[in-house]
């Protein structure tokens, strides 16, 4: 995390950077760090609209410059990732100290925190399905509770191999075999 922000950090889902009058990085939240690949070392300092694509460039810049001088402004740009929501929002300064705005982002879509959550839990629930089945079928079931369990571990299987398949795009990776 970079420094003095950890206020920024708190925006959980959201990708926030704190950028100064000249447009450079001063400071941005986790999300932001997943977003762009950002590490602290090469990137405060950084002109932030150098981050996003070129189309965006030019919009981004009147957007934050409109933050700069005390508006807030707001522009959509489109990515490999999908379409953002950016908010340039002007942040209060002490007197003397240069202007600042603070610059969220939003994706439309699933966020990687996201998906990442879903395959933990859809792993999580084969997990205990799995097991409670188990320990069940040491016991001794009767055919159609054995049919209901058999269900219950089918569907539980096919949402865990959707949340891995959102993992997979994601990540840019080729979807699995429908057979597996």
């Amino acid at each position: 995390m970079t420094e003095n922000s950890n206020e920024v950090n708190s925006l959980a889902e959201v990708c926030a950077t704190v950028v100064d009058a000249d447009g450079r990085i001063m400071a941005f939240n986790d999300g932001a760090r997943e977003a762009f690949a950002l590490s602290a070392d090469a990137t405060v300092g950084t002109v932030w609209t150098g981050l996003l694509p070129n189309d965006a460039k030019e919009r981004a810049r009147d957007a934050l410059a409109a933050a700069i001088e005390g508006r807030k402004s707001s522009l959509t740009m489109t990515d490999t990732a999908g379409q953002w929501q950016i908010e340039c929002l002007p942040l209060t300064v002490a007197p003397g100290e240069r202007p600042r705005a603070m610059v969220l982002l939003h994706r439309h879509g699933p966020t990687p925190h996201a998906t990442m959550r879903a395959v933990i839990h859809g792993v999580t629930n084969v997990i205990s399905a799995s097991s409670s089945a188990a320990r069940m079928v040491r016991r001794g079931v009767d055919a159609s509770l054995a049919e209901a369990i058999a269900d219950e571990l089918e569907a539980t299987a096919h949402h865990a191999l959707a949340a891995l398949d959102d993992l997979r795009s994601l990540l840019g990776a080729p979807k699995r075999d429908e057979g597996v």
